[in-house]
């Protein structure tokens, strides 16, 4: 879990083009359900107890909408051209 946070924030926004951020807020929103699955996973076998989980899915939901925010800004025709 830790591996692709760190991946994320250093490879992040060096990207130079609107294509490549585009690309990479896709990446990070893969990587978002990843870490949702891997959750939900401890919780099934037990490894986790689900109220202690609830903090972090409720962070993974709220990083989810931000997310997808910055994908349809980034989306969006450029204003100035």
């Amino acid at each position: 879990m830790e591996r692709s946070l760190v991946y994320a924030k250093s490879v992040g926004w060096v990207r130079e083009s609107r294509r490549e951020k585009i690309q990479f807020l896709s990446i990070a929103h893969v990587s978002l359900a990843e870490l949702h699955t891997q959750l939900l996973l401890c919780c099934r076998i037990e490894w986790l107890d689900a109220r202690e989980a609830e903090p972090a899915f409720a962070l993974a939901d709220e990083v989810g909408r931000m997310l997808t925010v910055l994908r349809r800004k980034w989306s969006a025709p450029d204003p100035a051209g």
